[in-house]
C-alpha cells in the first residue's frame, strides 16, 4: 500500500481485517451480505459454536477501523449497528431510459428475466430453473459465477 501510494483501501470481508490494521490510507468496508450469517452457515454447527464470536469480533473491529461502511440493504444496515451508508443495488434510471434494447430484442422475441450476480448457496437456483422450465414463453438470461452447483442435466454448473 505504501509503495503504490494507495489512497483508499476497499475491503469486503472480515478476514481482510489484517489489511486494515496498518493501512496508511482511508479504509472502506463494503458489507454486501450478512457476513457473520454466511460464516455460520459455511462453518457448520461446530464451527459456529467455536468461531462465531471471532467472526463477529473481526467484523465489528473492521467496521470501527473503517472511515466508511457501506451496504446495499437497509435491513442489513440496521443489523450492523453502526454508522453505515446504504448504497442500494440498482441502475441509473436516466441511463436505463437511454439504453438501446434493439439488439437483444432482435435476438430474443420473448420477455426476458435477467440475473447478474453470484451463484451462491443462498440463491435458490433450483427454483429459478424450475420457473424457466415452466415458463417457456420467457427467456431466462443468467450471468455470474460462484460455488453453487446444479444437478439437472444441461443446467449451469460452477465456473
Amino acid at each position: 500500500m505504501e509503495q503504490n501510494a494507495i489512497d483508499v483501501l476497499l475491503l469486503y470481508n472480515f478476514p481482510q481485517y489484517v489489511l486494515a490494521l496498518g493501512a496508511p490510507c482511508l479504509t472502506v468496508f463494503d458489507v454486501a451480505d450478512d457476513l457473520v450469517a454466511m460464516f455460520d452457515h459455511e462453518a457448520g454447527q461446530l464451527g459456529q459454536l467455536t468461531f462465531h464470536w471471532l467472526a463477529k469480533a473481526f467484523q465489528d473491529q473492521l467496521m470501527r477501523k473503517s472511515a466508511l461502511v457501506t451496504t446495499p440493504f437497509t435491513v442489513l444496515a440496521e443489523r450492523l449497528n453502526g454508522n453505515v451508508m446504504v448504497l442500494p443495488n440498482g441502475t441509473d434510471p436516466d441511463l436505463a431510459r437511454r439504453a438501446d434494447g434493439l439488439k437483444i430484442r432482435e435476438r430474443y422475441k420473448t420477455p426476458i428475466v435477467g440475473f447478474l450476480g453470484a451463484f451462491e448457496y443462498f440463491v435458490d437456483f433450483e427454483l429459478v430453473l424450475e420457473a424457466a422450465e415452466r415458463l417457456k414463453e420467457i427467456t431466462f438470461l443468467l450471468v455470474g459465477t460462484g460455488r453453487c452447483c446444479f444437478h439437472r442435466s444441461g443446467a449451469l454448473g460452477t465456473a
